[in-house]
């Protein structure tokens, strides 16, 4: 379910991003095919039997999830501004302005995420998809992807949408850019959305989607749904 949720997320912030956009005939058709693809991968990982062997399901999981981010990113790739270079996705030591960007804001989503396992009574070492890794919060890893595309790339398009000029000095984010992502970051996490038929901010979602991850562990509850973005 966590990884649905990135996967449905992402399609609904490719939608978001481009419904009111302008787009060239070949940007509308690797739009179209990506959201094909994507919402094909989404289907197969909600229908993938946990009952398997735990390391041919782990791969199938992981397996899919990389293929719509492929498709994912390329389209991402056709909507930010060319002058920031972005070619690819970058994790540690990246050199691009915009990887920074999303790393940092990641990092700073990790932190609330983590908080919220704790608070939920999740033990943080114990992650349900990613390896045990020791001396980290693996299970942050699990629980941090529906969040991605909802928190953090939705925010870093928009700023990159609303500045030209943008530049990262010695291979580093600026104080004031990082500031101004922190910020940008926060200020989405604490947005009011619509949830079950009531307003209430991302960051209370991803606590109470925390609390019904346990609540799924601990018996109380069958199963879970994470929280799928409007576009």
């Amino acid at each position: 379910d966590l990884v649905w949720g990135k996967i449905t997320n992402q399609i609904a912030l490719i939608r978001y991003i481009t419904k009111n956009k302008k787009l060239s005939a070949d940007q509308q058709v690797l739009v179209t095919n990506a959201i094909s693809e994507m919402e094909e991968l989404a289907s197969k990982v909600a229908t993938l039997q946990p009952k398997m062997e735990t390391e041919h399901f782990r791969g199938s999981l992981f397996g899919f999830e990389g293929s719509a981010a492929v498709s994912y990113w390329s389209v991402l790739k056709g909507v930010i501004p060319p002058s920031y270079g972005f070619t690819a996705r970058e994790h540690q030591n990246a050199v691009n302005i915009v990887n920074q960007m999303l790393n940092y804001g990641y990092g700073i989503l990790y932190s609330k995420v983590l908080a919220a396992a704790v608070l939920s009574g999740l033990n943080p070492n114990i992650p349900f998809l990613h390896a045990e890794t020791k001396g980290k919060p693996a299970l942050t890893y699990d629980l941090i992807e529906p969040y991605r595309p909802v928190v953090v790339d939705r925010t870093i398009l928009s700023i990159l949408s609303r500045n030209a000029n943008l530049a990262s000095t010695g291979g580093k984010l600026s104080d004031a850019l990082r500031h101004l992502v922190a910020k940008k970051v926060m200020e989405r996490l604490y947005s009011e959305v619509n949830y079950k038929g009531k307003k209430t901010t991302v960051n209370d979602i991803l606590i109470a989607n925390s609390k019904q991850i346990a609540a799924v562990i601990t018996g109380t509850e069958k199963s879970f749904k994470p929280y799928v973005m409007k576009w």
